[in-house]
């Protein structure tokens, strides 16, 4: 997955693939990108994604965990090489964390006490669906 995040409009965009795409708007808060030739999704945008990431379910919850994990890193100013010395783990292990991949409970309870202020649980809650 290859993603896009603005701090300041608190803005995502991510990719499941590179793909000349155009856009499509489903709401305020969402947007969809569809491959020029197949018309297949190949990717979304998100509004204020730091609090809609959470409920947004047109993809997996390791995923999610990914793009939140990016966006509370980004928004804290640290490194992919900051965090993943606070979490004690290899630099790679860090980036396939922010990919979507190898999260462990263990870990995940590590990166939610770094960021105490981020919500990481309400991934889990699909009450309120964007």
């Amino acid at each position: 997955m290859i993603s896009y995040y603005k701090i300041e409009t608190d803005y995502l965009e991510f990719f499941f693939k590179r793909d000349i795409n155009y856009a499509e708007f489903l709401d305020e808060n969402i947007t969809v990108f569809k491959s020029e030739k197949t018309d297949k999704i190949v990717g979304y945008g998100i509004e204020d994604a730091s609090v809609n990431l959470c409920y947004f379910e047109k993809i997996d919850t390791v995923d999610k965990l990914g793009l939140l994990i990016k966006i509370a890193r980004l928004l804290n100013g640290f490194t992919q090489e900051e965090v993943a010395n606070k979490l004690g783990i290899s630099l790679r292990h860090y980036q396939r964390l922010e990919a979507g991949q190898d999260t462990t409970i263990s870990l995940f309870d590590s990166i939610n006490h770094l960021y105490p202020d981020v919500g990481f649980s309400n991934i889990f809650d699909h009450k309120k669906a964007v």
